[in-house]
């Protein structure tokens, strides 16, 4: 799948996804279950959370991560919004953040707000052009810190002029 980076670059996916049981490969950067933790990999290691876990029960281990996958099962299930609030502002976790299962272009806006920096597209479902299109048809946020190229806080707006 192609991979939308939060300033609309599109790239492939290179790291290496494994299951439980799947063995780690000789080379490439690899993304894990964090069940499988601790783990030695050969490049950078990415990790897949649950979407029930408990984000700021992570240990050290978290500082030895270079990418951390949050999945969507559903659209209207939400909880991995919350695991990327909590992975920037309570963890501290300054890695890439890759959202990932039943995403749909009108909510990419909400997931660069929260501190995603990238998305597993589902071209099967929309055209690439319907992706980057949704990045750039926001151009407000209420969020200072977290706004992305091309976006200015509501704020700012308000008061200028």
């Amino acid at each position: 799948m192609p991979l939308l980076k939060r300033d609309g670059a599109i790239s492939d996916d290179s790291w290496i996804t494994l299951g439980d049981e799947d063995d780690v490969p000789a080379v490439g950067d690899v993304i894990v279950p964090h069940a499988r933790l601790p783990l030695t990999v050969p490049g950078r290691l990415g990790l897949s959370l649950p979407n029930d876990l408990d984000v700021s029960t992570l240990g050290p281990e978290i500082s030895q991560v270079c990418l951390i996958v949050l999945t969507f099962p559903s659209f209207a299930d939400g909880r991995a919004y919350s695991q990327a609030r909590a992975l920037r502002n309570t963890v501290s976790y300054e890695g890439e953040l890759r959202a990932s299962g039943h995403l749909l272009p009108d909510q990419l806006a909400f997931m660069v707000e929260v501190g995603f920096d990238s998305f597993d597209l589902q071209t099967d479902r929309f055209p690439v052009e319907r992706w980057t299109q949704a990045l750039e048809d926001v151009t407000l946020t209420y969020h200072r810190h977290l706004s992305r190229p091309g976006q200015s806080p509501i704020i700012t707006a308000r008061h200028a002029g």
